[in-house]
């Protein structure tokens, strides 16, 4: 909870900004938040099993270097980013 805390204290777009929803699933869930140049994609994982989750950012932020701050692995190409959710979990990617 600490961490989830900071991370909105440091992250505009957790608080400020767009809304967009990216995936609504059974199981999954993700959106992304913009904040002028900034972004923050949030991909859950209500599944009992691990799950390879695929998401499509907006075109303008292909170019964008992110980072998992809950220790997810992910790779984006271009404007898709493709993450490995444990079970039951969520994580936040934030540039």
């Amino acid at each position: 909870t600490e961490k989830l805390v900071h991370l909105r204290r440091d992250k505009l777009p957790l608080t400020f900004g767009d809304y967009q929803l990216l995936l609504t699933e059974q199981n999954t869930y993700a959106f992304v938040r913009t904040y002028f140049d900034k972004i923050a994609v949030v991909v859950f994982n209500k599944s009992p099993e691990p799950m390879t989750i695929s998401v499509i950012l907006p075109e303008w932020f292909s170019n964008t270097t992110l980072e998992a701050n809950f220790g997810s692995e992910f790779t984006k190409e271009g404007k898709e980013v493709m993450l490995v959710a444990a079970p039951n979990s969520f994580e936040v990617l934030t540039n």
